[in-house]
């Protein structure tokens, strides 16, 4: 990774500096800084869009989604105010149950930062709503500020971020993971105030057997 070299060749510069000037120390001080922020941003780049060109291809298998949503609670239990609302009966679908639950770990990522602009109390809920005719929605709804009707779309689109230090690829991953599923996923308001993101996903006769990877 070039990168490596470029932030080892900025500290060592940084430490060579043995002289007594404050104003130059002050200068190089930042200059350093400067460099490690934006060195650390380009690697979580690089890192983003490696994995988004070299997703795996869908393994659909039959999956309770209930049982998916609580594992991935589960794994962010640490996140306040998470929480899951699933009906009593299992709400089956083919699914890659590693993507799915990578696909709402980032979503869940997603709602705690979202959390934590606004003064509201955090919430983050996962729910699963069986379709009539079959397939599932799963929301995740937040409590933070929401996503402008304007930007609903745009936010699954590569390079698009409204956080200072993001990379504008994890929703696009997130994207990628449902459509490799034949579903599909939206944003909208939560009922509670905040953001809703929305999976759909389709009845097991309809998922994909096998979804090719669309590597670059």
């Amino acid at each position: 990774n070039p990168l490596t070299p470029i932030l080892l060749a900025i500290q060592q510069a940084h430490n060579a500096y043995k002289g007594d000037d404050p104003r130059y120390q002050r200068t190089l001080d930042t200059a350093h800084e400067i460099i490690e922020q934006e060195v650390q941003t380009l690697k979580r780049l690089v890192e983003h869009f490696s994995r988004f060109a070299k997703l795996p291809a869908v393994s659909p298998t039959p999956e309770d989604l209930s049982a998916v949503v609580s594992d991935v609670a589960s794994a962010n239990a640490h996140i306040a105010g998470i929480e899951v609302a699933t009906p009593p009966a299992p709400v089956m679908a083919a699914v890659d149950k590693g993507l799915l639950r990578q696909a709402l770990a980032n979503l869940v990522k997603n709602a705690d930062e979202a959390n934590r602009e606004t003064d509201r109390v955090p919430a983050v809920q996962l729910s699963v709503v069986p379709l009539a005719g079959g397939g599932a929605w799963i929301h995740v709804d937040d409590t933070g500020p929401g996503v402008p009707p304007a930007d609903r779309e745009r936010v699954f689109e590569p390079y698009v971020t409204g956080k200072h230090d993001g990379t504008g690829l994890g929703l696009a991953i997130v994207k990628k993971i449902v459509l490799d599923h034949g579903g599909e996923i939206t944003a909208a308001d939560a009922p509670g105030g905040g953001a809703r993101f929305s999976i759909r996903l389709p009845p097991v006769a309809q998922a994909p057997s096998r979804a090719p990877s669309q590597e670059t």
